[in-house]
């Protein structure tokens, strides 16, 4: 409703997506553009949150269902699909279905009562191309306070995304033989991401012809992120993204 509406009045729409301007990302995916990997075969990424190790959380406004409404995947998760969406995209590809697994360990209480969300969840997307992607979102995993490991894996080598160490390793073979290079991303605060990406929302609202671009991107991440949803409350059955 809110992309038709934001259509209607000629407005930007936006989804609050800031991974991809962070700097060991753009590193990454600027490598894959350039084509250092070759043809992508598969996408895997874990992402987590180690500060609920211990705690109760619901002081937490995404441990709040009224305010989040849902778990781990929907706060970490879904910045992943996100950045499989650009990646996939960037492949020529799309996706075809997801099957999806979670663990609902997290009880809150909430003034309507308590109410359960989930601390873990592991999605299997499948593309149209044959590709794989594979994301576990984690809200119990011990690692930095936001740690994210993505990895592209191409017919020619691997990029890996340390996001928490800020390190983007490429790894290729040539002659035989496995060559790394690495490109580390100082730490700056407060994180330039934020101002990145607002600047692209302002250059589309000076941008007629660019309008309609965000708002679709994101009804499409998240109907992709909400798919996995329907696979897990169905035991991990596959869900059809043909209708996409």
């Amino acid at each position: 409703e809110l992309t038709k509406l934001a259509a209607d009045a000629g407005l930007v729409l936006k989804t609050g997506f800031n991974y991809p301007f962070r700097a060991p990302i753009q590193a990454g995916f600027a490598w894959f553009s350039q084509g250092k990997i070759g043809t992508l075969l598969g996408f895997r990424a874990v992402i987590s949150h180690s500060q609920f190790m211990g705690q109760t959380g619901g002081n937490q406004w995404f441990c709040q269902p009224g305010m989040a409404g849902h778990g781990a995947w929907m706060d970490l998760g879904i910045h992943v699909v996100d950045l499989a969406h650009w990646v996939m995209s960037t492949a020529g590809d799309d996706f075809d279905s997801v099957s999806a697994q979670w663990a609902a360990g997290r009880v809150i209480r909430t003034p309507e009562g308590e109410a359960t969300l989930e601390e873990e969840c592991v999605a299997l997307y499948r593309t149209r191309g044959q590709r794989l992607v594979s994301i576990h979102a984690s809200w119990v995993e011990a690692r930095p306070f936001l740690g994210a490991r993505i990895e592209l894996i191409g017919e020619m080598g691997r990029i890996e995304i340390d996001l928490g160490n800020r390190v983007t390793k490429l790894v290729q073979r040539q002659d035989g033989k496995a060559v790394e290079s690495q490109q580390e991303s100082p730490y700056v605060d407060p994180d330039p991401s934020w101002a990145a990406e607002l600047t692209v929302f302002r250059d589309m609202i000076h941008t007629p012809a660019r309008r309609g671009e965000a708002g679709a991107w994101g009804l499409k991440v998240q109907r992709l992120a909400f798919a996995a949803y329907d696979s897990a409350k169905a035991q991990g059955q596959p869900v059809s993204l043909a209708e996409i």
